[in-house]
């Protein structure tokens, strides 16, 4: 269908990858939509098995107002005949999913239904020790280097998602293949560790539920920790929700821009901040101590090292844009 106007960077980029894909002549892709995923480029594929996680309220000038509203924009990467796994337990959600499933001739699986986390062991830096129950097989003692509490939920779908590909031509897991490779998993920005003394931290985080999974995440690891936050969010994100969870875990917080077309002013978020800043005192709430303004990410991370202890926590967090600074 031809919409009109003048192709995307993400659609020409995803072009690009769809072509070499077939000039390597590969076996499988994996694809993550850009945005949504009725009119996302990705959804060009013809997906044999789809994963969905959860859905927040994100784009909705585009998506739509409402989870469901956003839901249904997502189901639409659910193709004839496929299979469909998800993490999600909204009611909204799972009703959005099977009304497509139902409508498609398709297959849904359930996360705490139809697979599971059995079992998991934090060890703290080092990630997750994970036993999974998928669908076709158990797997004990899967090793990530993913620190994040969402991920071995993460891992879970990721496993059903590979059962249920390699099912479709007869095959299935090995599960010593299967250890060998998350050792090697690298996810960047995902809460990511990059140095640990002081303990810096990339986290991709970008709208409301994001920001709570990071806030949960640092206050499970680093509760004790004086904690070094650099912010910078894009404009179009809810940021006024984003940083009043912010505050309430920043002990220094350190106000930036990623410094592209979409970046919120810095000025606009300071004004916010102050606002928010008078609210949490009147309600004596915790607040930082300090607020510094600074330039750029790649800046505020310096002077964020310079000031903090070998003890201390330094978390970059707001945006996918800020990561290409430093990572």
């Amino acid at each position: 269908m031809d919409l009109g106007g003048a192709l995307t960077q993400f659609e020409i980029i995803a072009a690009m990858a769809f072509k070499l894909a077939a000039d390597e002549r590969l076996d499988v892709m994996v694809l993550e939509a850009g945005m949504g995923g009725r009119w996302d480029a990705t959804n060009a594929a013809d997906s044999v098995v789809c994963g969905l996680t959860g859905v927040s309220l994100e784009h909705t000038a585009i998506l739509g107002p409402t989870i469901k509203d956003i839901a249904v924009e997502k189901a639409q990467v659910i193709k004839n005949n496929s299979m469909a796994a998800t993490t999600s337990c909204d009611p909204d959600v799972l009703e959005v999913l099977q009304d497509r499933v139902n409508s498609t001739g398709s297959r849904l699986f359930i996360y705490g239904k139809d697979f599971r986390v059995t079992n998991k062991e934090k060890e703290f830096l080092a990630g997750w020790l994970v036993d999974i129950k998928g669908l076709y097989g158990t797997y004990k003692d899967l090793q990530i280097n993913l620190i994040g509490n969402y991920q071995p939920a993460n891992l879970c779908l990721a496993v059903v998602l590979s059962e249920l590909y390699l099912a479709s031509s007869g095959r299935k897991i090995d599960g010593k293949k299967l250890k060998v490779s998350l050792k090697k998993a690298r996810v960047s920005g995902r809460f990511e560790v990059l140095r640990k003394k002081p303990v810096v931290i990339a986290d991709a985080s970008h709208n409301p539920e994001g920001i709570n999974n990071f806030i949960k995440n640092i206050n499970e690891n680093f509760k004790d920790k004086k904690k070094i936050i650099v912010f910078s969010v894009l404009k179009d994100k809810d940021y006024k929700k984003m940083l009043s969870g912010i505050i309430e875990v920043s002990d220094v917080l350190i106000l930036t821009s990623s410094n592209t077309a979409r970046s919120l002013p810095i000025e606009i978020l300071k004004k916010e901040l102050y606002k928010l800043l008078g609210a949490k005192k009147a309600a004596e709430k915790h607040m930082p101590v300090e607020v510094f303004e600074l330039d750029s990410i790649s800046n505020s991370l310096k002077f964020a090292l310079k000031i903090s202890g070998s003890d201390d926590i330094i978390c970059i967090t707001g945006s996918i844009t800020n990561l290409e600074h430093i990572l």
